[in-house]
């Protein structure tokens, strides 16, 4: 009677396969994003705070001149975002994680009669 191989060289080929697709999203992804004022003004200098799902892991940034801002190796599939901009909190929302890199856009529409650089003390988020 000939044994039985449970591990033929194309299981064995199929188990690296998969192997290597779960390895980046086990490794997390880049959070990228670009926040704007009425979809033309970018939002320099705000702090960006991430959490992810149970508070497991907080990170805070800046965004830079063009309002962008980078978070690599995410290891969750959504985070609560939290944007602060002169000491006051102009959004928070869960936003997903991609696994795919993409630059997403945060667009903030200013609520008052100020002038939009100004408004940004009382801002909301476009639906």
């Amino acid at each position: 009677m000939r044994p039985l191989n449970n591990f033929s060289p194309y299981s064995r080929l199929l188990g690296l396969f998969l192997a290597a697709l779960a390895l980046p999203a086990a490794l997390g992804a880049d959070l990228n994003y670009k926040v704007m004022l009425n979809g033309y003004s970018p939002v320099a200098d705000a702090y960006v705070t991430l959490q992810t799902p149970g508070g497991a892991k907080t990170i805070v940034t800046k965004t830079d001149a063009f309002g962008k801002f980078t978070v690599p190796g995410i290891a969750a599939n959504k985070v609560l975002l939290t944007i602060e901009k002169n000491g006051t909190l102009v959004y928070r929302g869960i936003k997903g994680v991609d696994s795919i890199p993409s630059e997403k856009v945060i667009n903030l529409t200013a609520t008052g009669v100020k002038a939009p650089a100004a408004a940004l003390k009382s801002v909301a988020p476009k639906p």
